[in-house]
Protein backbone atom coordinates (compact mmCIF):
# COMPACT_ATOMS: atom_id res chain seq x y z
CA UNK A 1 0.00 0.00 0.00
CA UNK A 2 0.96 3.49 0.10
CA UNK A 3 2.81 4.69 2.53
CA UNK A 4 4.93 7.50 3.55
CA UNK A 5 7.04 7.20 6.62
CA UNK A 6 4.37 5.24 8.36
CA UNK A 7 1.33 6.99 7.43
CA UNK A 8 -1.16 6.41 4.66
CA UNK A 9 -0.43 8.49 1.60
CA UNK A 10 -4.58 9.44 0.46
CA UNK A 11 -3.18 11.17 -2.25
CA UNK A 12 -0.66 8.49 -3.38
CA UNK A 13 -3.79 6.00 -3.05
CA UNK A 14 -6.03 8.16 -4.93
CA UNK A 15 -4.31 8.69 -8.03
CA UNK A 16 -3.05 5.76 -8.42
CA UNK A 17 -6.21 3.56 -8.16
CA UNK A 18 -8.80 6.47 -9.22
CA UNK A 19 -8.60 7.27 -12.79
CA UNK A 20 -11.46 9.85 -13.17
CA UNK A 21 -10.42 13.19 -11.30
CA UNK A 22 -13.64 14.48 -10.39
CA UNK A 23 -14.12 11.57 -8.35
CA UNK A 24 -10.90 12.18 -6.91
CA UNK A 25 -11.66 15.30 -6.26
CA UNK A 26 -15.20 14.70 -4.73
CA UNK A 27 -13.50 12.20 -2.42
CA UNK A 28 -10.70 14.77 -1.22
CA UNK A 29 -13.66 17.37 -0.94
CA UNK A 30 -15.03 14.90 1.68
CA UNK A 31 -12.29 14.43 3.48
CA UNK A 32 -12.14 18.38 4.37
CA UNK A 33 -14.90 17.85 6.13
CA UNK A 34 -17.59 19.15 2.83
CA UNK A 35 -21.02 17.42 2.37
CA UNK A 36 -22.22 15.32 -0.49
CA UNK A 37 -25.42 17.34 -0.17
CA UNK A 38 -26.38 20.85 1.89
CA UNK A 39 -28.67 23.59 1.70
CA UNK A 40 -26.82 25.60 3.41
CA UNK A 41 -23.11 25.65 3.06
CA UNK A 42 -21.35 24.56 -0.76
CA UNK A 43 -21.36 20.96 -1.48
CA UNK A 44 -19.35 18.35 -3.50
CA UNK A 45 -22.30 18.16 -5.44
CA UNK A 46 -22.62 22.15 -6.32
CA UNK A 47 -19.00 22.15 -6.37
CA UNK A 48 -18.57 19.31 -8.97
CA UNK A 49 -21.96 20.56 -11.02
CA UNK A 50 -23.15 16.97 -10.20
CA UNK A 51 -26.33 15.76 -8.67
CA UNK A 52 -26.26 14.30 -4.84
CA UNK A 53 -26.86 11.22 -6.01
CA UNK A 54 -23.94 11.22 -8.56
CA UNK A 55 -21.62 12.52 -5.54
CA UNK A 56 -22.61 10.08 -2.81
CA UNK A 57 -21.82 7.07 -5.52
CA UNK A 58 -18.54 8.56 -6.59
CA UNK A 59 -17.42 8.87 -2.81
CA UNK A 60 -19.15 5.20 -2.16
CA UNK A 61 -17.08 4.09 -5.43
CA UNK A 62 -13.87 5.38 -4.14
CA UNK A 63 -14.69 4.14 -0.78
CA UNK A 64 -15.28 0.57 -1.59
CA UNK A 65 -11.65 0.94 -3.35
CA UNK A 66 -10.14 2.17 -0.55
CA UNK A 67 -11.38 -0.79 1.87
CA UNK A 68 -10.76 -3.70 -0.65
CA UNK A 69 -6.95 -2.40 -1.42
CA UNK A 70 -6.02 -1.50 2.04
CA UNK A 71 -9.02 -2.53 4.41
CA UNK A 72 -8.20 -1.77 7.83
CA UNK A 73 -4.96 -0.96 7.98
CA UNK A 74 -5.45 3.04 7.44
Amino acid sequence: PQYVEGKFDVDRFLEENIHDARKRLAFRLLMDGIPAKSKMTTSIASALGISDKTARTWINEVQTILKTKVGDRV
